[in-house]
């Protein structure tokens, strides 16, 4: 097939159409999450045989390494013309990834603590990951397409950590591109209305924000509960928190900082996951693939662009 990837989706359930079609509706929960792990484990188990995959093929200036989760089935059609290959984040791998009990129960604790509804087994977003993988069955086995890993290197700890910075977290992002997310930076009330959580047009002092950025993916954005210590425990690494909630606002200053370490913070995922994408880029020979204005203008920062596709940003 082109892949050792698709060695194990061949013999899986996963890549089966009628259960794709039927939405795996006849397959149990426990069976679903056995195979993706067991998918997920075969992946990193052959991690470095999926790069070599990619450094031994032909050479080319016009491989893509994707900073787009979710490539348009049209687009790869459409650029068979001009691009050689197509490097992807594997999507099922991403929808392989499995809290731990203990990671599980924590964040049962704090959804139920926001107010938060647990999430189930999402069967129709299986059926579509999985319905478009095998989609890319010809294009992989002709290696125009590669399907990699690359999203374990974006997962949450295993922990959440405890986080403080002097600086309101400034230190997230480098000196010269701080004004730039600032000056794009969304920041939007949140406010719970019967028992749901709405995003407002508008900013107002409370204990609730969302925070997007100016021409990048509306999908993108990061909320933040501000919410008061009532006291702090704890041994050695492991720090216990007593979380309070409260509906009455802070007072300005506090707000403001807030919202400003808060950006800080937001700005400061981006740009990690732009340059450990960029990274990875460099790392396959390939040019950098993003559909983001916001990203290209982040580039734009920092790299001098020729027009030249093996080292431009692809900018559609």
């Amino acid at each position: 097939m082109g892949s050792r990837t698709f060695d194990f989706l061949t013999e899986s359930f996963l890549l089966d159409d009628s259960l794709i079609r039927q939405g795996f509706r006849d397959i149990s929960d426990s069976e679903i999450v056995a195979e993706l792990k067991r998918y997920r484990e075969f992946c990193l188990s052959i991690a470095p045989e999926l790069e070599t995959e990619i450094l031994t093929g032909p050479k080319s200036n016009l491989r893509l390494f994707s900073g787009i989760k979710h490539v348009n089935l049209d687009l790869l059609k459409q650029t068979t013309f001009y691009v050689h290959q197509h490097i992807l984040y594997d999507p099922l791998f991403e929808l392989a990834h499995q809290m731990n009990p203990d990671e599980r129960e924590s964040q049962k604790v704090f959804d139920n603590f926001l107010g938060f509804s647990q999430p189930s087994l999402n069967r129709k977003r299986l059926a579509s990951v999985a319905a478009y993988v095998r989609a890319l069955r010809p294009m992989v086995a002709a290696n125009y397409v590669k399907l990699v890993p690359t999203s374990y290197f974006f997962e949450p700890p295993k922990e959440i950590p405890l986080t403080y910075s002097k600086t309101g977290f400034k230190e997230r992002v480098p000196e010269a591109l701080r004004e730039f997310f600032h000056e794009r930076a969304i920041v939007e009330s949140v406010q719970d209305v019967d028992g749901a959580k709405i995003i407002y047009p508008t900013l107002e002092i409370g204990r609730g924000i969302h925070i997007r950025f100016e021409d990048n993916d509306m999908s993108e954005g990061f909320g933040y509960i501000l919410m008061p210590i009532e006291s702090v425990g704890g041994e050695d690494a492991k720090v216990e928190l007593l979380l309070g909630k409260t509906t009455t606002p802070p007072d300005r200053e506090e707000f403001e900082a807030w919202v400003f370490q808060s950006v800080n913070q937001s700005a400061g995922r981006i740009y990690s996951r732009v340059l450990a994408e960029n990274i990875f880029t460099k790392r396959f020979n390939a040019s950098y693939l993003s559909d983001s204005p916001l990203v290209f203008e982040l580039l734009e920062q920092a790299i001098p662009l020729k027009d030249d596709i093996s080292i431009n940003t692809m900018h559609f």
